[in-house]
């Protein structure tokens, strides 16, 4: 309600297209950017790679029943993907391909198991992890394999220099949609780790859907390579824009990432964010309050790109609809 979206829209996103970056928006909901630009990709058109396959399989099936990854499924999983998902992808299309792929991966992943032993020669553990797999893979529909099974590397829609890209998010569930943040980001941090410049400006939507104050699952590894980017890229010309309801606490940013950012756009807070804007503010002679009650468009600027030694209040007019 404080006009995020529209100071990204109109405000930031022409800016950094000006700047010479290429702008990639991640639209969590697929109600704030995608609406409004025509350079949109669907998220289930892009693949993601191996290791976020893994994630979001862990993640789908609670770690097939485990309190921490068992070695044996893990080790089988892990196998059955390097391996086979590509084939399996290439193997099957369509509608019925989900069918037959989740059909084969868990007849792998058991297989693996089980080696060529008899079922009856089996340890007790063994047994287990084959029945729990059979019981997690339950939790898996043909619709969540229907997500993975997008054509577009990765690569391919990273935008080049001045041009924009969408992902609309929208219509899959959050391990999907933090899976293919996985794949994203692990491109990105191996460009960076190859010494390129990427002149790329992530802009990532609802932010603390990636990395909360307290990140557990999925979210603990995207909350590391959003601080990995952050604290690296900005020496490849990598700009990271976390878009975010709050500053702190549950409603806001991990602290590790926030420590990285060197820049902040605050509009109007929520009072659990009076600590943390002070913070911010109040070696100026701000009183945090004031930010309670600030209208729809106003933004107090602060950091390294603000070309004034204090704090600058700036503001524009929300246009209906906008």
């Amino acid at each position: 309600g404080s006009g995020k979206s529209f100071l990204a829209r109109y405000l930031l996103i022409p800016l950094l297209k000006e700047a010479g970056y290429g702008v990639l928006v991640l639209d969590w909901a697929g109600v704030d950017y995608a609406p409004y630009f025509k350079e949109v990709v669907p998220i289930t058109d892009v693949k993601c790679d191996s290791d976020s396959v893994i994630s979001y399989i862990l993640d789908k099936t609670n770690n097939f029943g485990y309190k921490t990854e068992s070695a044996i499924v893990s080790a089988a999983l892990e196998d059955a993907i390097v391996e086979e998902w590509d084939k399996l992808l290439n193997r099957y299309k369509g509608d019925s391909g989900a069918s037959n792929i989740l059909a084969e991966l868990e007849r792998s992943i058991k297989d693996r198991i089980q080696g060529d032993r008899e079922y009856s020669r089996l340890k007790d553990s063994e047994k287990l992890a084959i029945s729990r797999v059979g019981r997690g893979f339950r939790k898996i529909s043909p619709d969540d394999v229907k997500t993975l099974m997008g054509e577009l590397e990765v690569s391919q829609i990273v935008p080049q220099p001045g041009n924009l890209l969408v992902v609309d998010m929208h219509g899959v569930e959050d391990a999907r949609k933090l899976s293919f943040f996985m794949t994203l980001s692990k491109y990105i941090l191996d460009e960076v780790s190859k010494g390129k410049n990427l002149n790329l400006a992530l802009v990532i939507d609802e932010a603390p859907q990636y990395c909360p104050f307290e990140p557990k699952g999925l979210r603990y590894y995207a909350t590391e390579k959003i601080k990995n980017m952050c604290a690296l890229g900005r020496k490849h010309q990598l700009c990271m824009v976390l878009i975010s309801q709050g500053i702190a606490g549950e409603i806001g940013i991990n602290a590790a990432v926030r420590r990285n950012l060197n820049t902040w756009f605050i509009g109007q807070i929520h009072p659990i964010d009076l600590e943390e804007a002070g913070k911010r503010l109040s070696p100026y002679g701000i009183r945090p309050e004031t930010l309670l009650y600030l209208d729809p468009g106003e933004f107090y600027f602060i950091g390294k790109m603000n070309p004034s030694p204090t704090p600058l209040l700036i503001s524009f007019e929300i246009e209906e609809g906008a």
